[in-house]
Formats: structure tokens, sequence, C-alpha cells
């Protein structure tokens, strides 16, 4: 992101940087009116909060909750439920394994293409795909690549961390069981609108600045459409007590103004 709003300003002249504002600290030690602002507008609910997976498994005091990433939704659109789905080692989940049909798969990052590891589950009739980084790695943005994109494939799948635990449980055929959760949390992000006043606004269903910029679209098009509605109209009559009875309905013509009328037809 940083690397992003540094592009930008070069084109911009820095006036972007002049509308952005970052919280390096914790908004719980902000101290000042901004956590209840972001508390009151709290998001909850699939596509924001935290994303997590809760594993469970016999013999384990408490439940062990890890954040997940779900793999881009222009490309998977399938979400895991919050039910309890089993969970089964598909090794590297580069091949088909009839093992994991109904069940969750469980699979290392690496070896192929994310968009391999889905598909192979797909074709093993597996509920949805967790792939778990590697120890030392980061969990990533998982998406398709090129003509990978073309295929449609209905199941869930997401990143995870490693967790010890499951893996031992795995490994030694405990039965382990998994479902999605989405916690609510506090949002991350407040705007001020063209009339100075604070204003919502929405979550990022992906790590990307896009989000930010089709915000700020949104701030233009609903100010110039408050302005539009302080304008007189004119009223053009349609519809006005006609029944609207048999087969073929009503039809009616209407000769429109010419000029700008047209343009701001709502």
């Amino acid at each position: 992101m940083r690397e992003q709003l540094q592009r930008v300003a070069m084109h911009r002249n820095q006036e972007v940087l002049t509308r952005l504002h970052f919280s390096p600290v914790p908004v719980s030690s902000l101290g000042n009116w901004i956590p209840d602002v972001l508390y009151y507008w709290r998001c909850s609910g699939r596509g924001c909060g935290f994303s997590q997976v809760v594993f469970k498994s016999e013999g384990w005091n408490i439940p062990i909750v890890v954040k997940r990433l779900d793999a881009r939704y222009d490309w998977l659109m399938a979400r895991g439920e919050p039910r309890s789905y089993r969970l089964v080692d598909a090794g590297d989940g580069c091949g088909a394994s009839p093992s994991v049909a109904g069940a969750l798969a469980w699979v290392s990052e690496g070896n192929c293409s994310f968009f391999t590891k889905v598909h192979s589950m797909a074709r093993s009739n597996a509920s949805g795909v967790l792939v778990y980084a590697l120890p030392g790695n980061p969990i990533r943005d998982m998406n398709c690549v090129g003509g990978e994109c073309d295929t449609t494939l209905a199941i869930p799948a997401a990143m995870v961390h490693r967790e010890a635990p499951v893996a031992r449980a795995l490994e030694v055929g405990q039965p382990v069981y998994a479902s999605f959760q989405d916690t609510p949390a506090p949002n991350f992000f407040i705007g001020i609108d063209h009339q100075g006043a604070l204003a919502e606004m929405g979550w990022f269903t992906f790590p990307s600045f896009s989000f930010l910029n089709w915000q700020a679209q949104w701030f233009d098009f609903d100010a110039a459409l408050k302005v539009k509605l302080q304008s007189p109209a004119k009223v053009i009559s349609v519809f006005d007590k006609v029944p609207m009875l048999g087969e073929k309905g009503a039809v009616a013509t209407v000769d429109l103004p010419i000029g700008n009328f047209t343009r701001g037809l709502i």
C-alpha cells in the first residue's frame, strides 16, 4: 500500500497525501473520540470483521482459533459456512485425493499453484480447502493466474498458518473438525465527505488500496447527486390513473424535452 501511495503522489503533486491520515498506534491507545466512532460503525458478518477458522478435537481443553485469508472473491465466489467440517490431510494438494470427499482438505503450500490445489480438491469432491503456510512463511493472497481464471470452481478456499496441535492430531489419525467464523470488529477506516462531515466507509474484502479509491468515487457521486436533487424538478406524467390490466399490460409513449434534462434523468 505504501508503494501505491507513493506512485499516486508522484502523479498528483502530493495532493493525495494531504487527504489521507494514518494512525501508527492501536485504536485502543488513541485516547480520543475516534475509537467510539470506529466501534459504533463496527463491521460484522461475512466479508468483514476478523476472518477465522476454529479447530476442535476430542481431548482439547479449548478450541484453536486462527486467522484466515479467504481466496480472492472475484476468483472463488464460494465461502465457508459456519458449520463443522471434518478435516482431512491431503498432502500438498497437487493431485487427486479420494479421502477428502465431503471433507475440508488440509494441504500445504508449494509444489504447485493455488489453482491446481483447489482444482484437484474440487475434483476429489472436497467441501473446501485450507492451505497452510509452511513454518516461517506468511499467509498469502490466493488467486488464479491467466487462463486458470477461466475455470469455475465452486468450493471455498482459504489460507491459514500451520498449527502444530492440528498437524500432530492429523498425523496420528485423531479426528479434527474445523469451522469458518467471522468475528465482529471495529472498523479501521472513517472518511470526511464533501460537506466536511464524518462518513462511514466500507471494509477491505481483500488487501487492495482500490477500496479507498472506490469509496472516494462514491463521495463524488453522492455529492453530485445531492446537488442535483436540490435543483427544481420537472415532472413528466407517464402513467396517471391508468389500469394495468390484460395480457399486454400498459404502454405509454412520452416525448422528453431536448437538452440537459435527459442527462439528469433519474
